[in-house]
This record gives structure tokens, sequence and C-alpha cells, in this order.
């Protein structure tokens, strides 16, 4: 089965840049599958991973990396990303090779309860990239 190409497009209108939760391998860089071969610093940027990253720092965005990677790993990982000029503001380790959720709230908009979604998501096919990512941000002025 060919995979064809998948745009993934997301607009975003808030008074605050919103954060990013990405995770590493398979996302940033090649999916090695086996914890032995990503740790030998030979990573494979993916397609639009350093552009998107750059332009996401760039525009103020609070970028949280996440990794099944298991705590010990934590300063090899963190130079393979400084190696690769990846921006991020925080590293969440050891969450487990398991699907992850995220919750948030929502906003009630008027007094009509019109509730405004804050949390969005993509799931990237693996080892595909993001260059076909785009994320659209315009900062909304306080009411």
């Amino acid at each position: 089965m060919a995979i064809s190409k998948v745009i993934k497009m997301i607009e975003i209108k808030h008074r605050c840049p919103p954060t990013i939760f990405s995770d590493i391998d398979g996302t940033i860089w090649k999916h090695e599958g086996d914890i032995r071969h990503s740790m030998k610093g030979t990573q494979r940027l993916l397609p639009g991973a350093f552009e998107n990253f750059l332009k996401w720092h760039r525009q103020g965005f609070k970028i949280i990396l996440t990794t099944g990677r298991p705590e010990f790993l934590r300063e090899a990982t963190e130079r393979q990303l400084r190696e690769l000029g990846i921006f991020y503001n925080q590293l969440v380790m050891d969450c487990g090779p398991g699907p992850r959720v995220l919750i948030n709230d929502m906003e009630a908009t008027s007094e009509d309860i019109k509730f405004k979604a804050k949390a969005q998501a993509v799931n990237l096919i693996r080892d595909h990239g993001m260059e076909d990512l785009e994320i659209s941000y315009t900062q909304e002025k306080d009411l």
C-alpha cells in the first residue's frame, strides 16, 4: 500500500502563542526501532522538522518534547537535539511506547456558552517528516 502525502493544517487564534507537544523518534528524526541504534548519534533529521521547530521558536511557541526513551538516556538525547539544532523548552522522558492522550480545558466564549477547544492533535506518519504540517498562529487581542 502506497502512502500518499497528507497535508495537515491547524489554525490557531488566541491571545498567547500555543504550546507544541512533539514526539522525537519518527517525528523529528528517523525512528531506528531499537534504542541501541538510536543512541549512536547518527540521527537523520526528517523533512520539515528543523524548519518548523525554528519557525515555532521564533514565533514564541512553547515546545515540549516527549519520548518513550528512558530517563537514563536524557543527556545523550539532549546532546542529539543540540547537534541537530532543535529548539525546545522542556523534554519529558520515559513516556513509554503506548498511545499518548492530551487532555485540556475549553474556554467559554460568550453568554451563549459557546466553547472554544484549546487542544488540537496531529498524527504524522512515522518517518515521513513534517514538511506538510502548517500551524498558523494569529494573536488575538484581549477583549
